[in-house]
């Protein structure tokens, strides 16, 4: 189609062109067999993942209908689609619904998208929850499965993506009456074991179900039946939910306010006046105040020297301030919740603090009072002072300032960052050139047997060699994947897997990638430290991830496909990376799965490189840094 327009038109105008829809006009069982009828005849069926990726769906198609044996229908949710040209076109329906089909051993739904295509998915009957009993904290389940497997023990548990571990809320043994198992499970949200690390979130409900042989993993269905039971503390709110999107159980945790900070005038009132009386407390030489990203994980520096001192000096107190009070952290630490009326007074009382970003603007340091700030990665961007824009007023620059002039102590990795801290930060206190705390990991798990405990902890086979690509942010809560994964599975499955770790700024905008034992997206999981060690080859772009990884000596691969873009238009760089990043800098997804093809002439065409950096940017890395920082913050 061709449109010529004079040059003098100056109007708006718009062009639709569209095409007829291939629509799903009814769908039933019969037997094995789903029968669908279409509004007209196709030549095949596919299962797509999108428009460019799909299976051919084994169906005998007649001028009538289409048959599908249900045993050909996938158990990951793919939609219906006909071929046109090179793209996988959806089959329609009109109105937005799902709708569950089943016989004894399989439950087929039929779901309809508000984009109006149509899904399709096999979950085999899984089991389902045909009763709950709920007595203030008390819950019980009563489970039925079909699928009988001659099950003995039944587990069910949510999963936490930070620790990669289950946490289990109760068991049961299962019992077969007729032709089906039941199982009732009991359990209570205020036993410790279960809610001590409950941090707020949303998580479905699993069950895993046991024999003396083997054992099997099901997610929790509702049998149609929708339910919500809750349980409220002064602390936390639970919630157990059958999701009428998917018909899936599901437990959520929230927190709950305090009184004292419910409002922003009560936080006044606390910070105006009460938090004063406590500062006249005299100060407890032997209590650390530790925090990491704004109270919002366990990690980095703050975490490894915490671990450090948890370990080698337990007459010390170690206070972690946390967001959630119940995200996990190892040791005999102390967990408090951020800004709460605990918070307070630990940040009124300690001796020592320790931060890898700023505490907040309601701290004030007292005099006897000691702050190591341990950054959470070298600059390779501009940072702090150093980003124009960064504060627009004289005010939000005087603010920053003020955060900065409260650290006694800022560690570095090398002189390198030591000589842009007057400038960025207005620093002008005392470095620590002894290494990050988190790298002394890097030296101490270096070996083939805490390999394999990561690999086996993670889910990831011990017999591959791994590749993480693990790139920075670009636009928060967006990302777009530039890597061909399908190409790369190809190439490199039989030998590796791919890890992929996104920046937490792009974690909310990314809908992640289907299980498919080649791709494993470990964004979620708390210490990017345990990925380094696994990982064979480090594909990454703009990220200070380069520096602490280049401590292993292993190869690291750009992919910096929007250099230009990147560098002139959205952060500015403190290092030339096309002449010091140590390894090649590639711009498209082939070149990289090239690279990793020809690893060999990668790694010595490298080389110099790679000794170049390390010399100008991590000389100050050993084995022992915490320690160092430690004694250090003794003034030895």
């Amino acid at each position: 189609m061709l449109i010529e327009l004079s040059k003098s038109y100056r109007y708006d105008f718009k062009v639709k062109i569209s095409q007829k829809n291939i629509e799903l006009n009814d769908m039933k069982l019969d037997g094995d067999q789903l029968r669908l009828k279409l509004s007209e005849k196709v030549d095949a069926l596919y299962e797509a993942k999108d428009a460019h990726n799909a299976e051919i769906l084994k169906a005998a198609i007649t001028q009538e209908d289409v048959s599908v044996d249900i045993s050909d229908i996938p158990e990951n949710k793919r939609y219906i689609a006909v071929k046109k040209g090179n793209l996988f076109i959806p089959v329609y329906k009109e109105k937005k619904k799902r709708i569950f089909v089943e016989n004894q051993k399989n439950q087929l739904v039929e779901e309809t998208s508000g984009d109006h295509r149509c899904y399709l998915l096999n979950r085999k009957a899984v089991p389902v929850i045909r009763d709950v009993k709920q007595n203030e904290e008390q819950f019980s389940f009563e489970i039925i499965n079909k699928n009988i497997g001659n099950w003995q023990r039944a587990t069910l548990y949510v999963e936490d993506p930070l620790e990669e571990e289950k946490i289990i809320l109760g068991t049961g043994s299962v019992n077969q009456h007729g032709e089906e198992e039941k199982v009732v499970i009991s359990l209570s949200l205020k036993d410790e074991k279960i809610i001590k690390n409950l941090y707020a979130r949303r998580r479905q409900v699993f069950i895993l179900y046991e024999n003396n042989e083997q054992q099997k993993v099901c997610a929790l269905g509702g049998e149609h039946k929708v339910f919500d039971k809750k349980y409220y503390t002064k602390e936390r709110r639970y919630r157990f939910i059958i999701d009428p999107e998917d018909d899936f159980l599901y437990f959520t945790t929230l927190r709950v306010k305090e009184f004292l900070t419910r409002s922003a005038k009560k936080r006044a009132f606390v910070n105006r006046f009460l938090y004063p009386l406590l500062r006249l407390l005299p100060l407890k030489k032997k209590w650390i105040v530790f925090e990491s990203m704004w109270g919002s994980k366990f990690s980095c520096n703050p975490r490894y020297l915490y671990e450090y001192i948890d370990k080698n000096h337990p007459d010390y107190t170690c206070i972690w301030s946390l967001k959630d009070e119940c995200i996990p952290i190892t040791g005999n630490g102390v967990r408090v919740r951020r800004l709460s009326w605990k918070y307070l007074y630990y940040m009124a009382r300690a001796k020592y603090f320790v931060n890898n970003v700023n505490f907040a603007d309601s701290y004030e340091k007292r005099k006897g009072q000691i702050e190591v700030q341990t950054m959470h990665g070298t600059p390779l961007k501009t940072i702090g002072l150093d980003v124009p824009g960064d504060f627009p007023t004289k005010k939000s620059e005087k603010k920053y300032i003020r955060k900065c002039k409260r650290w006694d102590y800022l560690i570095v990795q090398s002189k390198f960052v030591a000589d842009l801290a007057p400038s960025a930060f207005k620093f002008e206190n005392t470095i620590m050139d002894t290494g990050y705390p988190r790298t002394d990991i890097l030296y101490s798990s270096n070996n083939e047997e805490e390999m394999g405990r990561l690999k086996e902890k993670l889910g990831l086979p011990k017999d591959k060699k791994v590749i993480m690509y693990a790139p920075t942010w670009r636009v928060r809560d967006k990302f777009e994947l530039m890597l061909d994964l399908e190409k790369m599975k190809e190439k490199f499955s039989d030998e590796y897997v791919l890890i992929l770790r996104l920046h937490h700024f792009s974690a909310k905008g990314w809908k992640g990638v289907p299980a498919d034992g080649f791709v494993y997206d470990l964004t979620d999981y708390e210490s990017i430290e345990d990925l380094y060690i696994i990982t064979d080859i480090l594909i990454t772009d703009y990220s200070s991830v380069m520096f602490d990884y280049a401590v292993l000596d292993r190869p690291m691969l750009f992919f910096t496909y929007d250099l230009d873009e990147y560098r002139d238009k959205l952060r500015g760089f403190n290092i030339d990376i096309e002449k010091e990043a140590p390894g090649p800098l590639l711009y498209t997804s082939d070149e990289v799965l090239d690279a990793i093809e020809h690893l060999d002439e990668t790694i010595e065409n490298s080389k110099q490189r790679v000794d170049a950096f390390h010399e100008t940017y991590i000389p100050y890395e050993c084995e022992n840094s915490s320690e160092k920082v430690f004694n250090m913050m003794q003034g030895k």
